[in-house]
């Protein structure tokens, strides 16, 4: 471990590993959600420390560089495997999460690092970021590697009876559904909580109030277009299970896209389109009892970022991400004719923001 990681390893460890989830990252914001994390589900938070160690350890191993290992993007979707199983497991095997359970996590962990980086072999052609993809495929094996072990409970189903389903589906409950657009930002952790969903929407906050502002448009967009495509009951709604997809995919391209009033009215096309491919998916996962994951982000943003990036004319890819507000003003003075080295246009916080966030782009460049 060089001297530079090992002397800010407790800021990254504890602050910064589950941030690049919601395209943000320094360790203040981190430090919010984390704390939402174990305020809500003391087990989804020892996950994703756990986890988050053993992607560091499983990276160093593989001598992946200490930059992308300090802007946590070797650990981002271990971190989800961490938060996702621990928090999923009782609701999906019917029973408490057992020790044995923690050792699986850490060995899926491990798979989950490796996972990523050849996963970014092949994005790295297309100038893509896999985004969690490792996440989803790594949980997805764990949940079904779980099953066939024996670990799920069968327990009997109890028929509703028809007349009930029915006024329930016709009667919508609005602050419900507001509700859940708040608790999807906590959803994104799979953590089903008011105090960890703000904590989140702070964290991103204090990154960026445009991140903030549209993330959270997104999960609005998510859960009324779920509306518009699901049946009733509409608990999942209220739960903000419909829409930390949208919340994600709409981070996603105002993230590495200049926001522009094109680009923002992407976002929110793949708002629309995270959650339509959420209702084709949803009886599939459901016939081999798996929860959704993030597939929908990901495999809507990978579609439109690539559409963005590639066929619309006159919008800019952010070559070196770091937050939307920078790169609004970076394109400003580049429309403009204003030359300004890089050092003069950014205060020394957010030039750290700046390198922590740019390993993204390098990841995809080089690794990823």
């Amino acid at each position: 471990m060089s001297t530079d990681l090992y002397k800010n390893s407790w800021e990254y460890f504890l602050c910064q590993y589950a941030i690049p989830v919601c395209f943000a990252n320094n360790p203040l914001s981190g430090l919010f959600i984390l704390i939402g994390i174990f305020i809500d589900d003391p087990n989804a938070g020892f996950g994703a420390l756990l986890c988050s160690f053993i992607a560091i350890m499983t990276a160093l191993f593989l001598g992946q560089p200490d930059n992308i290992i300090s802007a946590g993007l070797s650990s981002y979707s271990a971190v989800l495997v961490g938060t996702v199983t621990a928090a999923l497991y009782p609701a999906f095997f019917n029973q408490p999460i057992q020790p044995i359970i923690w050792v699986y996590m850490a060995i899926a962990t491990i798979f989950c690092v490796l996972v990523g980086l050849g996963l970014s072999v092949l994005f790295s052609q297309s100038n893509i970021p896999v985004f969690t993809l490792p996440f989803n495929i790594t949980a997805s094996i764990l949940f079904l590697g779980l099953q066939a072990r024996g670990f799920k409970i069968p327990v009997d189903i109890v028929n509703v009876p028809q007349e009930v389903v029915n006024s329930t589906v016709s009667n919508v409950d609005w602050g419900s559904v507001m509700y859940g657009c708040l608790l999807s930002a906590g959803q994104a952790y799979a953590v089903e909580g008011v105090t960890c969903s703000i904590l989140t929407l702070i964290g991103i906050l204090v990154c960026s109030p445009l991140l903030t502002i549209s993330s959270f448009a997104g999960a609005v967009i998510a859960n009324f277009t779920a509306l518009a495509l699901s049946s009733g009951p509409y608990d999942a709604i209220y739960a903000g299970v419909w829409g930390y997809n949208g919340f994600l995919a709409t981070a996603c391209i105002l993230f590495f896209m200049v926001p522009t009033s094109r680009t923002t009215a992407l976002a929110w096309a793949n708002s629309m389109f995270a959650t339509s491919i959420q209702a084709s998916l949803i009886p599939v996962f459901k016939q081999n009892d798996l929860p959704i994951f993030t597939y929908p982000f990901c495999l809507a943003s990978v579609l439109l970022l690539g559409l963005a990036t590639s066929s619309i004319p006159g919008e800019q890819r952010v070559e070196m991400p770091t937050i939307p507000e920078i790169h609004l003003i970076k394109s400003f003075k580049k429309n403009n004719g204003i030359s300004i080295k890089e050092e003069e246009t950014v205060s020394a916080k957010e030039r750290h923001t700046s390198i922590s966030i740019s390993c993204a782009n390098e990841m995809v460049h080089s690794q990823y």
